[in-house]
């Protein structure tokens, strides 16, 4: 889902994933970038966002397929995850999605 902009003119502008990078250590998340997960050799934990907009989005993907192996924690950042104050861990393999941040209530959501 991209982040749409609509002015009282009638336009609007879009924002989705910028750019993707490949990770094998701990790291903080920028908003519209995606991440090539790799937990071969250990756990890694993602820290989300601390000051998100409603519409950021953050993409992941387990791409060497070792998420059940060596997790991959998404960190809170400051906001709930899925209306929870609690990190998320994801132990499956091949699991790839986005989280988009809807407001205060429910936080990051995993699409």
């Amino acid at each position: 889902m991209a982040k749409f902009t609509v002015t009282n003119t009638g336009s609007a502008s879009v924002q989705d994933i910028t750019a993707w990078e490949d990770k094998s250590t701990n790291f903080t998340a920028v908003a519209f970038k995606g991440y090539r997960i790799d937990t071969s050799s250990a756990e890694i934990e993602m820290t989300l966002p601390s000051s998100p907009e409603i519409s950021d989005r953050v993409s992941f993907m387990d791409y060497k397929r070792n998420f059940e192996t060596n997790n991959f924690i998404i960190k809170q950042g400051g906001s709930k995850i899925m209306g929870a104050s609690e990190d998320l861990t994801i132990n499956v393999n091949n699991f790839n999605s986005s989280l988009i941040y809807t407001g205060a209530d429910e936080g990051w959501v995993i699409l």
